[in-house]
């Protein structure tokens, strides 16, 4: 993690994206002809344009979904904190034997299931990669998650692998639930604090990365999200978003699924398990 200015090395590629349209400029009645009425309607445009572009100060504030951004960015699952366990739900049931012999581990196991399909129960641990790619300083002034969709819970199946102990290894949360899930600080008794570029500067030059440990929960609905990037240079603002998708699920009481199973890393080979067997 990257904070209060301090930085790593590393470069890498960057998402592209559209740019955001310059809002319409505002109509007026025509009740004018010929010379006034071109004059009137380049009055309204430039007026508009104006009040977008300048602000009280006069400095040009321009936010826009970048094709080329200040910032690449990147994000995946944490390894980490999936070896030291996690859970999941899948729609239908599990067949035991479906898990090729050579998905060994929690976090290759996690991976074979969400690629089938599987959502995170409650909490998914991400990782998120930033590092810049322009010269001059890039400040990094928030990060959210994008929801895509909202639907029921998935009460299928479960699947878990259970670690020797609960990681505390986040930093930042991502309530799901909430209208603007943006990040929050991550106290260490798993309670949200304040908004988290509020009390943590990140800074960014050429080729220098932040890594932030996210912790995103949902309680209500199974969310199908994606993270983006607030970040600045000078007086511009880019909103980047960063490539890939997550799906997370609430907890559900035990007897709601129709089928509970645990991952046995500790057993030669490794194998799934009914629970409670």
């Amino acid at each position: 993690m990257t904070e209060g200015g301090r930085r790593e090395k590393h470069q890498g590629p960057g998402p592209s994206a559209e740019s955001a349209p310059a809002p319409p400029a505002r109509q007026r009645p025509f009740f004018t002809t010929g010379k006034k009425l071109a004059a009137a309607f380049g009055a309204a445009l430039l007026a508009a344009l104006a009040g977008w572009l300048v602000t009280a100060g006069g400095s040009k504030v321009v936010n826009v979904i970048s094709d080329q951004p200040v910032v690449g960015a990147s994000a995946s699952y944490d390894t980490g904190l999936l070896n030291d366990g996690w859970a999941a739900a899948t729609p239908a049931s599990i067949n035991p034997r479906s898990v090729p012999p050579s998905v060994q581990n929690c976090s290759p196991v996690h991976e074979w299931f969400v690629r089938h399909g599987a959502a995170d129960k409650h909490l998914s641990p991400i990782r998120l990669h930033l590092w810049g790619t322009r010269p001059g300083t890039v400040t990094i002034i928030g990060v959210r998650a994008h929801v895509l969709s909202r639907t029921p819970p998935v009460v299928g199946s479960e699947v878990a692998c259970p670690g020797a102990a609960e990681s505390s290894a986040q930093q930042v949360i991502l309530n799901l639930d909430r209208d603007e899930p943006k990040a929050l600080e991550l106290h260490a008794d798993g309670t949200a604090g304040d908004p988290y570029f509020k009390a943590h500067i990140v800074t960014l030059e050429k080729g220098e990365p932040a890594d932030f440990t996210i912790a995103a929960i949902t309680a209500r609905n199974t969310v199908r999200w994606r993270l983006e990037v607030d970040a600045e240079s000078g007086n511009n603002k880019e909103t980047v978003i960063v490539p890939g998708n997550f799906t997370t699920t609430p907890s559900q009481p035990e007897g709601s699924y129709g089928q509970r199973w645990v991952w046995r890393w500790d057993l030669n080979p490794q194998h799934l398990e009914r629970a409670g067997s």
